[in-house]
């Protein structure tokens, strides 16, 4: 089983989201949280270039974006202030969309539902939030009075953006950190608009393939 799920591609960009979001509440006030952050951020970069691997010329274009976005994110870490970092942010953001359209697309054309399908669904999704996050820390840090009810202003705790972006998503609207600027509003309704057509679509595409393989099951069976 283990073995299956490690040539599963979508399988390790899951497990970096994941290991991102559970990790970074903890390692982003330490001494070292900034280069850690930046590891595994790295990590995901690695893991949507091999998400692309079968098609050989993307691979080289998201290998080289990738390349670029993890150089400005290492560069902006080690020399700051955080101007090229912001930089290397912006072209990861770039990245995401790209790829996050490139899975769509994969998951849209799938004949069957299989484990790619659904671990590679949970992944975008996980992405998705992610972005947004980026996006936003991206907008305070050009005018840092978008965000209202923040804990501080520092453009490295990413985290609140992250709890922002996820809430946002989901439509739960805590309302505990509100978009303030006309920009940083425009981006949460347009987050908000993608979340909600993200669920229904894939969901019934889902359910979708998953009711034509058990009609073509049930055929072949009764034949």
């Amino acid at each position: 089983m283990m073995t299956t799920l490690l040539d599963s591609k979508p399988f390790f960009l899951l497990c970096s989201l994941i290991i991102l979001l559970l990790a970074s509440p903890f390692i982003e006030a330490t001494q070292w949280g900034d280069f850690l952050i930046t590891v595994i951020f790295t990590g995901i970069l690695l893991s949507l270039v091999r998400l692309v691997s079968d098609h050989r010329e993307l691979q080289i274009g998201v290998g080289v974006l990738a390349g670029s976005a993890v150089l400005l994110l290492w560069v902006g870490d080690a020399f700051p202030p955080n101007a090229v970092w912001l930089w290397g942010e912006a072209l990861y953001v770039c990245l995401n969309i790209l790829v996050i359209f490139i899975a769509l697309t994969q998951i849209v054309r799938s004949t069957i539902v299989d484990r790619d399908v659904l671990i590679g669904a949970v992944a975008i999704y996980l992405l998705l939030g992610i972005t947004w996050s980026l996006v936003y820390s991206f907008v305070q840090a050009i005018d840092p009075t978008s965000f209202g009810d923040l804990l501080g202003s520092q453009h490295s705790d990413w985290n609140q953006f992250v709890y922002f972006s996820f809430s946002t998503l989901t439509t739960l609207g805590y309302g505990d950190i509100v978009a303030l600027s006309p920009v940083a509003r425009m981006l949460s309704v347009f987050e908000a608009i993608t979340g909600v057509i993200f669920e229904a679509m894939i969901i019934a595409r889902l359910v979708g393939l998953y009711r034509g393989s058990q009609t073509s099951s049930e055929r072949n069976s009764s034949q």
